[in-house]
């Protein structure tokens, strides 16, 4: 399975009540905390060996809620839960997060990223 599918597997399992879509899903809607996660970069990192990668996730976390009080109560709950799923999960590794309003003030959202490791050998 993939960083991404693990990722996705994870985050569906850990979180019954949320929506959880994996890249490239359709958000046709949000009705209620919906996550989505994808693989956003590949790295070499020059302390391994060749062969061993990071991958970086992006998990995205939005509410259906447009009131900004509402939507951030609804957010802190959605994080500390997406955290929770994180904390447990030693192959994934937050390496940082950020807090964003849409600029007509109707979508608010964490975008979180998400850091693992791949091994690729010879076929």
């Amino acid at each position: 399975m993939s960083l991404q599918g693990g990722l996705v597997t994870l985050l569906t399992e850990g979180l019954p009540t949320m929506r959880v879509l994996s890249y490239p899903g359709t958000v046709d809607g949000i009705t209620g905390p919906t996550v989505m996660a994808w693989a956003t970069d590949l790295k070499h990192l020059e302390a391994a060996p060749n062969g061993h990668y990071q991958v970086d996730l992006t998990v995205l976390i939005y509410t259906a809620h447009q009131d900004p009080k509402r939507a951030e109560d609804d957010l802190s709950a959605s994080l500390e839960a997406v955290l929770a799923v994180l904390w447990n999960a030693p192959e994934y590794l937050l390496t940082g997060g950020q807090r964003t309003v849409s600029q007509d003030n109707t979508i608010h959202s964490w975008t979180l990223t998400v850091s693992g490791g791949i091994t690729i050998t010879e076929a």
